[in-house]
């Protein structure tokens, strides 16, 4: 794409992201997005979720170095805690001027000057592709990581990005267009889901292609405060949310679902069923309406063993 290509004026890409309490991180995440090398406009859309920990202050003060990118959302109280809707879709998504949209989280950051460029680049030139992501390196707690997510330049299918979890968010960029989509709108009647993202690219994969870079552009952060830890709490709320997504993309989805996830949810649910009532009461019974045979013959294994054991 060149300036003759586009009015100057035209906002390409819209970035989109959303913190709560990255003081420590959300710096690295702003200067990442400020260095960006391109031929085009492209502007900032981010949302503090009533930080506490001057998350905010350090906002504003992007946001006065550099009005014309940086344009903040403030909450005055916390939606999430509050139990109302929230997330990129809600915040972010709807008030995008941008052609392409890309993605990444205030503890996240991008490494690569020209990461917007290479990849609207790569859409412009590939219209029957709706979607490119790439690689990363993994942060965790205990600091920097040398793995990457193993990539190569080609088309990701949707089974595989569903099954295999190849994607990392802050990588991504998508076409707007995925927004509107009847699946994406459709899926948007899950209240709060807890990964948002796998919903995102099973809609991009309805509108075109997907393609993945074997380039690092970006750092991830694992925290243990992560959405992976909060699952694992409480699996319900992502159970219920992969039920909705592999009924709407077929048997074979559904299939995966019951062969990889059944036997970890039941037994979760069976061992804090007091934990709270009547939800994982509910749990069981939403898993075993889900998978009747699976259920029965995890049930039926348990206790062939348990009274083998004596």
């Amino acid at each position: 794409m060149t300036e003759k290509e586009q009015n100057k004026n035209e906002i390409v890409v819209s970035i989109s992201c959303i913190t709560y309490n990255h003081a420590p991180y959300i710096r690295q995440a702003l200067d990442g997005f400020i260095m960006q090398q391109t031929n085009f406009r492209f502007e900032v859309l981010i949302h503090d979720d009533c930080s506490t920990d001057g998350t905010d202050d350090i906002i504003r003060e992007y946001a006065t170095k550099y009005p014309d990118i940086i344009k903040p959302l403030y909450e005055e109280e916390n939606q999430y805690q509050n139990g109302k809707p929230h997330g990129s879709a809600v915040w972010n998504f709807p008030r995008a001027k941008g052609k392409y949209i890309a993605i990444c989280e205030g503890d996240d950051y991008w490494t690569d000057p020209l990461k917007l460029q290479k990849q609207v680049d790569f859409l412009e030139s590939h219209p029957d592709f709706s979607m490119v992501f790439a690689n990363v390196r993994l942060h965790y707690d205990s600091g920097l990581s040398n793995e990457s997510l193993p990539l190569v330049n080609r088309e990701y299918p949707p089974y595989e990005i569903y099954t295999e979890w190849r994607i990392t968010t802050p990588t991504v960029l998508f076409r707007k267009d995925v927004y509107n989509t009847e699946f994406y709108q459709s899926c948007r009647k899950i209240k709060n889901p807890v990964f948002g993202d796998l919903t995102l690219f099973m809609a991009a994969s309805t509108l075109g292609k997907i393609y993945g870079m074997n380039a690092i552009v970006a750092g991830y952060r694992r925290l243990i405060s992560g959405a992976t830890t909060t699952i694992r709490r409480n699996p319900y709320r992502h159970f219920k949310n992969r039920i909705f997504l592999s009924n709407m993309l077929g048997p074979k989805y559904k299939e995966f679902d019951v062969n990889h996830f059944t036997a970890a949810y039941l037994l979760w649910a069976i061992k804090h069923i007091w934990y709270k009532f009547p939800e994982n009461w509910l749990f069981c019974y939403d898993l075993i309406r889900f998978s009747p045979k699976k259920c029965i013959s995890i049930i039926v294994g348990a206790i062939t063993s348990k009274l083998l054991r004596g």
